[in-house]
C-alpha cells in the first residue's frame, strides 16, 4: 500500500514506478469534485485541482491503455477551474489518447440515488460509438426508485408527535 501526496513529484514518480510494473491497463481516477461541484465555492486556482491534473501526469506517464476520470458534470463547464478543458484534456490528446466525454446519472443504472456524473475516457487506441450508444440507452431507462428495492406498505405508518401544542 502506498501513501502520499499525488501533487508531488517524487510521489508521483513513486507510483508510475509502481503501476509500470504492475502491467496496468486501466487507470480510473475520481479526483476531489468540490472545486467544480455545485455546492462548492469555486475558488479559482483550489489547490485541490492539482490532485486531477496529477492523475493525467500519471496515466500519461505510465502510458496506460485507458484512462478514466470520473467527478461531476461541472467539471466539463467550470469557468473558475476549467482544469479538464485546459490541462487534462489537451494533454491527453498530445500523449496521443483518443476521448470519450459521457455522462450519466446513477438513478439510469439501478441505483436509487441520482448521481450526475461526467466520464472522461481516454484510450490509446481509436474506439467506435459504443460508449456513446450505450449511454444513450441508460439516459433512456426510467429513473430507479426506492420502493423498487422496500416490499409493498404492509400497514399504515402513524406518527404522532411527542409533545403536542395546544
Amino acid at each position: 500500500c502506498m501513501r502520499g501526496d499525488l501533487t508531488r513529484t517524487d510521489f508521483q514518480w513513486r507510483v508510475v514506478t509502481y503501476l509500470k510494473r504492475q502491467d496496468v491497463t486501466v487507470i480510473w481516477s475520481s479526483p476531489p469534485c468540490q472545486p467544480y461541484a455545485l455546492a462548492g465555492r469555486h475558488t479559482p486556482g483550489d489547490p485541490r485541482c492539482e490532485v486531477a491534473k496529477a492523475c493525467a501526469d500519471i496515466a500519461c506517464r505510465v502510458q496506460v491503455p485507458a484512462f478514466v476520470l470520473e467527478n461531476v458534470l461541472a467539471m466539463s463547464t467550470s469557468k473558475k477551474n476549467p482544469v479538464l478543458r485546459e490541462y487534462i484534456i489537451p494533454k491527453m490528446r498530445k500523449h496521443g489518447y483518443h476521448i470519450t466525454l459521457a455522462r450519466s446519472d446513477a438513478c439510469r443504472s439501478g441505483i436509487p440515488n441520482r448521481r450526475r456524473r461526467l466520464f472522461m475516457v481516454a484510450t490509446k487506441y481509436p474506439r467506435a460509438k459504443s460508449l456513446q450508444k450505450r449511454m444513450e440507452v441508460l439516459r433512456l431507462q426510467p429513473d430507479t426508485c426506492l420502493n423498487t428495492y422496500l416490499p409493498g406498505p404492509v400497514g399504515q405508518l402513524v406518527l404522532t408527535p411527542r409533545h403536542s401544542r395546544s
